[in-house]
């Protein structure tokens, strides 16, 4: 009788399992859902490195990137990106479509990292007001900030290295030290100081430095 009765019940409703959806992939903060998905900002600039796009033995930067379940956006000052001269003669690449200009990013609130991307110049970038205040807002509003060789003296002229250990391309050297920077030399590995993280050799690191800029922002 009793197992009659708890089977009715069952069938009435009264014990009730939830269905799994998908969207409870989240966390309750403060009352609120937050997203467990990370969308990154990657900054690029004219004469950008092949290993952001290149076809080879290894996944490259966006691959890595993907590969984590992460959504990309590619900014720059203008609507294309063209790349550097190794890159179309040694590994064909071309013309890269931005997602968004810089000047038209209003809300950082929906990134958790900004990246700089591997390129031979960045001076599009380093003489761009909007460029550089888009980095100082990154920082302040306590994003994963990364940048990779040549790309880590944007950070310099952003002024947002003061009193960080970074490394970089050796040949701006004296930009990160005036930029009040403990500069580390000789082609380390990935360094992170806090929520900013720098490299060298973008093929050689292309694998830890994606994984130092996932760790960060898996513990933010």
């Amino acid at each position: 009788m009793k197992i009659s009765i708890l089977l009715l019940a069952f069938l009435n409703g009264v014990f009730i399992i939830q269905p799994f959806s998908g969207r409870e992939n989240t966390n309750l903060v403060s009352g609120n859902v937050k997203s467990l998905k990370v969308h990154i900002l990657l900054l690029m600039d004219d004469d950008y490195g092949a290993n952001f796009n290149v076809d080879d033995e290894s996944l490259n930067i966006a691959e890595l990137f993907e590969s984590f379940g992460w959504e990309l956006s590619i900014a720059a000052l203008n609507d294309t990106v063209q790349p550097c001269e190794e890159a179309v003669k040694y590994f064909n690449r071309g013309t890269v479509k931005t997602d968004i200009r810089i000047s038209e990013i209003k809300d950082l609130s929906i990134y958790q990292a900004l990246v700089i991307l591997p390129g031979r110049s960045h001076k599009n970038l380093i003489n761009s007001k909007a460029a550089l205040i888009l980095i100082q807002t990154a920082v302040q509003n306590e994003l994963v900030v990364a940048a990779w060789y040549r790309g880590v003296r944007v950070l310099a002229v952003a002024d947002v290295v003061r009193g960080k250990r970074i490394t970089g391309h050796a040949d701006y050297k004296e930009e990160y030290l005036k930029a009040g920077a403990e500069y580390v030399p000789d082609n380390p590995p990935p360094v992170v100081d806090g929520n900013i993280i720098t490299t060298v050799r973008s093929r050689y690191y292309r694998q830890q430095m994606c994984e130092a800029i996932r760790k960060a922002v898996e513990e933010k």
